[in-house]
């Protein structure tokens, strides 16, 4: 219609010959209908580059905001506010706004300041997560997805993505380190997808250099819940893990089950395992709330803390216990690699979540893959009664689901030849660094390029193992590989690979 109006106006008039014929001998002013059609091709020409350039503009804003962070950190570390236009289908609103970690409930006792890293060694802007990279979708859904992204790969992060946005237009709100953010196709697919981010780092959060990113998560979730979950009056919220989920139909579809916090164990209807004969889970909620408390939910199975989704409500409520759990004294001694879980399940097992909808493995509709209990059909994953699982958590513990996904969503070629430059790697199936120097592992590697990345990634990496049947990188931190008694065949094929000297 664009080309019709503009680039070639004579379609709309009288053919040359039947025109010249119609008006020979006569020499008139331009009738009505063609002065209304010149109007009307020159008005839909302007409007037509306006609306060109008002959509150039909101999808750049989010690398224009990103860029302005780098910059803000260059001068120090604080926090900047962003002023951008939102379009929002029946207009825009100009939103500027600053958020801030250290804002907390006055209501919430907050431990003392060596545990908040504050005191005399806080420094000004510490405790700021920093300014928000805003896109044009930003408080615009009546849903929110809530995750951390740190480290995340571009892999990982379009398979998340780009599945929830085959069957969703909600908010999606995700905090990402500053490496994570730099990583151009990474910053790509934010802007693609219509995610706001939130940048941190341990210059900005003094906390999260002695808490696990899983548990650090919350706080940054409860403080965002209350200004703005609050302020756009969203329906519902997604808490999510980001690096191995992918979504099989519109997420927020639970919800039409009814009002209500739903959450899902790792077992059958029948459940086989329990909280405490689990080291990791039962050794959380041990060291956060004593043997009197593991022993009272010590029997219940364990319900996994990767996805829940609620309204809007019992979110608030739930986010604000696990913060005000973390930022507790007790909080802050008992973090083990992460403890979220363990909160999680005392928090379901003492009713502390109101109107709790908790789900199985066998009939629910969150698959926590780990637990095998799926029927697999194809890349598709359904429940013991033939439903497909809105929620697929954990696809990377199936390689034939991960390579599908992959297959699906991943549309670049990888280049591992550049990503493993800085290496030397050997692809003969053997680990040269089998039982030493393990620092420990990241799934969802389809290829060492993918491994080399995550070393290059974790501070102190110094090598790697490959396994490609199982799709994980085992992590080493030193970079002499032993040949002879010590080696061992990796699962089906893969690589070895250390840092060059």
């Amino acid at each position: 219609f664009f080309q019709l109006q503009c680039a070639e106006p004579n379609r709309l008039l009288p053919p040359p010959n039947s025109y010249e014929a119609a008006m020979k001998g006569h020499k008139v002013a331009p009738t009505p209908w063609r002065l209304y059609v010149a109007i009307t091709g020159i008005s839909l020409c302007i409007y037509l580059l306006g609306y060109a350039h008002g959509e150039y503009s909101r999808y750049s804003v989010t690398l224009k905001t990103i860029e302005a962070l780098h910059q803000s950190r260059e001068r120090g570390g604080q926090a900047v506010s962003a002023s951008v236009s939102v379009g929002s289908g029946s207009g825009s609103e100009s939103l500027k706004r600053k958020f801030t970690s250290g804002a907390v409930d006055s209501d919430v006792k907050q431990p003392p300041d060596k545990l908040r890293g504050g005191g005399a060694d806080m420094k000004e802007g510490a405790g700021q997560t920093g300014i928000r990279a805003i896109s044009h979708h930003v408080g615009t859904g009546k849903d929110v997805v809530l995750g951390m992204a740190k480290g995340i790969t571009p892999k990982a992060l379009v398979v998340f993505l780009a599945s929830l946005r085959k069957f969703s237009e909600c908010d999606v709100v995700l905090w990402m380190d500053a490496k994570s953010v730099r990583d151009e196709r990474n910053r790509n697919l934010v802007k693609k997808h219509g995610v706001e981010v939130i940048e941190f780092s341990k210059e900005t959060e003094p906390l999260i250099a002695k808490w696990h990113p899983s548990s650090y998560r919350w706080v940054f979730m409860h403080q965002f819940l209350q200004s703005e979950g609050v302020a756009r009056k969203y329906r519902g919220v997604l808490f999510v893990d980001v690096r191995d989920t992918s979504f099989q139909a519109d997420p927020f579809s639970i919800l039409e089950l009814g009002a209500g916090f739903y959450t899902s164990t790792e077992d059958s209807d029948t459940p086989k395992h329990n909280i405490k004969n689990c080291g990791w889970n039962g050794g959380w909620v041990k060291s956060c709330y004593g043997q009197t408390v593991l022993s009272q939910v010590g029997d219940n199975p364990i319900v996994c803390s990767g996805v829940s989704i609620s309204t809007l409500d019992e979110a608030l409520i739930y986010a604000k216990k696990l913060n005000d759990k973390l930022m507790s004294e007790k909080g802050q001694e008992c973090e083990r690699n992460g403890v979220d879980q363990g909160m999680h399940n005392v928090l379901v097992w003492t009713n502390e979540i109101p109107n709790l909808k908790l789900m199985t493995q066998e009939s629910g509709l969150i698959a926590n893959m780990q637990s095998k209990l799926y029927v697999a059909k194809g890349s598709r994953v359904e429940n013991k009664k033939g439903q497909v699982m809105p929620i697929m958590h954990q696809y990377d513990r199936n390689v034939d689901i991960l390579r599908a996904l992959h297959a699906e969503y991943v549309n670049w070629i990888v280049d591992d030849d550049k990503l493993c430059e800085r290496f030397n790697t050997e692809d003969k199936g053997i680990d040269y660094f089998a039982g030493r120097c393990d620092m420990g592992l990241t799934g969802g590697a389809m290829s060492k390029g993918d491994c080399c990345r995550a070393c290059d990634y974790k501070a102190g990496c110094k090598a790697f193992a490959f396994s490609k049947n199982d799709a994980k990188c085992y992590l080493k931190n030193c970079n002499s590989p032993v040949y002879g008694k010590r080696e061992s065949l990796l699962r089906g094929s893969g690589t070895t690979g250390w840092l060059k000297d």
